[in-house]
């Protein structure tokens, strides 16, 4: 069963216990799983409360069923326990008691009723003393459960990320913030050697990109940007530069402005946002490319959970309104963190803790559907290229949105800056070996080629001097169009429109059959086929007689006979009368599409000229064949 086809409870009706209103409250069971497949403690998930049971634990959901069902399944995120029992009830308000029956693996919990039941409500029951587990959601359906949870990856990040070698220490590497021009960047940098004070606690580094797009090697800014508190930026507000830093610089505000001018930092100036808590010892802030919007991930009382993402409105040059909570569709019951927009300011990029992962925090994105900010598509897992099983966060996008950074702590004791090329990758050039031969005996010809890429693999129109090769071995774009031209001394010349499939190969290799220029030359059409001891035409022939078409159309100096052959299975007359009706078969549909009747002889062979062996299926079918025989060609 695929994971659409399975119904999640959506109604909480009744519950002995929670741990918490918020964590580990008793809604984390409604909808989709929030972990799977990972098999750890989480908030996302109901946990009883160990001291506040008056009997049995239970947990009471409904569905919206419109089918029958029979199976259901339970997901668990920490220490999965066996319940006492279910207690199914159905749409008539008849109950039904399950008691073993299950199949247990990992973190689910699979039962199967005896017959399919339209479920309106089910009932889950513990013993007393079972209060450790976490039930992270309860479903319902048919047939095996053959699913995956995990969100969809992106297609917009398909390239792999690779780790930035110039920008790693054996310190963490966080936050990385684009200057506006996209050519630098500040990152955080934790517990250097080189730190500022005693503690060495974070501090600003920043490096800037090469035309070439490597990075140089990072400087560390002295006083006033670094001292002996955390230290980090958080947006580069315009190009003077204006940096909006996370550090109280000796004053009680988590955020404060410094200026550049004449290679002098002013400041610091604090910014003010209304409303303003945080019962998290961490945060982190974003600002957005127009400067209008401030997002920031902290701890407060009207939250979903734990950390959550806000979004606060400016107000003034240094100053920012209530904040809004993003809702529900971003903020989960654990925690979001680093939030980042793009460029444009539609798409939000943050990590969680909180939803279906690879490892401890991956990264996710999610359009905005409107200025409320409160309006989200469901965020969509950015994917193995950049998710690990260790953990991802701090996306950053340059402002020409080609590229992004993050920090990752995949096989590695710390934190490191990735880098990863939001365009689509390039495809890979294949060698396409061309390989002409006669096409009357099949011996190899010297030939000129001429290969001119036409169009890309966006459709677009790129033919020009630049792009023709020359030579049997082009090098070819899968996806692209391109004309192939091919000549040789004594031959007719061909010209063919190819499309080069989308393939994981390194080469394809293209047949060429080139007709001689000579009159008495003979060659087979090849796959010509007629239905079984009749004159009428397949359908699959039709791709060969229009090539023979367009070669005559092109050609009108060409005169052909048409020669038909049998295998030797029947008698000589009828033999005779089928080639000839055969070939004349051919004729008429050469003069249907405008080939003169003067150009055209037909002659039935019957079975007089083998070239195989007709004891055999495959001799048969040799010798049962279409010729053609050039009578005139000048």
């Amino acid at each position: 069963m695929h994971a659409q086809d399975i119904q999640w409870a959506e109604k909480l009706i009744g519950f002995s216990s929670q741990k918490g209103d918020k964590l580990f409250s008793a809604t984390q069971v409604l909808g989709p799983p929030s972990r799977f497949p990972l098999h750890e403690f989480t908030p996302c998930s109901w946990m009883p409360s160990a001291d506040k049971n008056e009997g049995s634990v239970f947990i009471h959901v409904g569905f919206r069923s419109v089918l029958p069902s029979s199976e259901i399944l339970l997901i668990q995120s920490h220490v999965p326990s066996v319940p006492l029992e279910l207690q199914i009830i159905n749409t008539n308000g008849a109950t039904i008691v399950l008691r073993g029956n299950t199949q247990t693996a990992g973190n689910r919990m699979r039962y199967r009723l005896n017959y399919p039941e339209v479920i309106a409500e089910i009932r889950i029951v513990w013993l007393p003393s079972q209060t450790n587990f976490q039930l992270d959601a309860i479903g319902i359906g048919n047939g095996e459960w053959d699913f995956d949870l995990l969100s969809p990856t992106s297609n917009t990040i398909s390239n792999k990320a690779k780790k930035i070698i110039s920008l790693q220490s054996s310190s963490d590497e966080v936050l990385p913030v684009w200057s506006k021009d996209g050519n630098m960047i500040y990152f955080d940098r934790k517990g250097h050697p080189e730190n500022t004070g005693i503690e060495k606690l974070d501090d600003i580094w920043m490096s800037k990109r090469l035309p070439s797009g490597a990075w140089t090697q990072p400087e560390h800014p002295s006083s006033p940007l670094n001292n002996e508190q955390h230290n980090y930026v958080n947006a580069v507000t315009d190009d003077t530069p204006s940096l909006l830093l996370g550090n109280a610089y000796g004053g009680d505000h988590p955020l404060v402005v410094m200026q550049q001018i004449d290679n002098v930092w002013s400041g610091p100036k604090p910014v003010y946002v209304e409303g303003f808590t945080n019962a998290d010892r961490f945060n982190e802030y974003h600002l957005s490319a127009d400067g209008e919007y401030l997002l920031f991930a902290v701890e407060a009382a009207d939250g979903w959970g734990l950390r959550d993402i806000y979004v606060s409105r400016r107000t003034g040059p240094n100053s920012f309104g209530k904040p809004a909570n993003l809702g529900k569709s971003i903020n989960t019951a654990a925690v979001e963190m680093s939030p980042s927009l793009s460029p444009d300011g539609t798409t939000l990029y943050f990590a969680s803790n909180g939803r279906a992962g690879y490892g401890g925090y991956d990264i996710y994105a999610s359009k905005r559907l409107d200025d409320t900010w409160t309006k989200w598509t469901d965020p969509v897992n950015l994917g193995p290229q950049i998710n690990t099983a260790g953990w991802e966060a701090y996306f950053s996008v340059s402002p020409d949105a080609t590229v992004a950074l993050f920090a990752s702590s995949f096989q590695s004791n710390n934190f490191d800056l990735m880098e990863v090329a939001l365009t689509p990758a390039p495809p890979e050039a294949l060698t396409l070996f061309v390989h002409v031969a006669d096409k009357s005996d099949g011996l190899p010809v010297q030939a000129k080629v001429v290969c001119l890429q036409i169009e890309d693999a966006g459709g677009n129109k790129v033919a020009t001097e630049m792009n023709r090769q020359f030579g049997n071995n082009p090098e070819v774009l899968p996806g692209s169009r391109y004309m192939l031209a091919v000549e040789a001394d004594g031959y007719f010349g061909v010209v063919h429109d190819l499309l080069i499939a989308d393939t994981a190969t390194t080469s394809a290799v293209l047949d060429i059959m080139l007709i001689p220029r000579k009159a008495g030359a003979t060659f087979n059409l090849e796959e010509v086929y007629f239905k079984a001891n009749t004159s009428t035409l397949l359908d699959s022939s039709f791709t060969a007689l229009t090539e023979m078409e367009v070669f005559l159309l092109a050609h009108r100096e060409v005169n052909i006979e048409i020669r038909g052959h049998t295998n030797g299975l029947c008698d000589e007359s009828y033999c005779l009368s089928l080639s000839r009706k055969r070939a004349e078969a051919i004729a008429a549909y050469l003069l249907s599409r405008g080939i003169a009747p003067e150009r055209l002889t037909t002659n039935g062979m019957g079975k007089s000229a083998p070239v195989a062996d007709d004891s055999t299926p495959e001799g048969r079918q040799k010798n049962q064949r279409v010729e053609i025989v050039l009578l005139k060609v000048e």
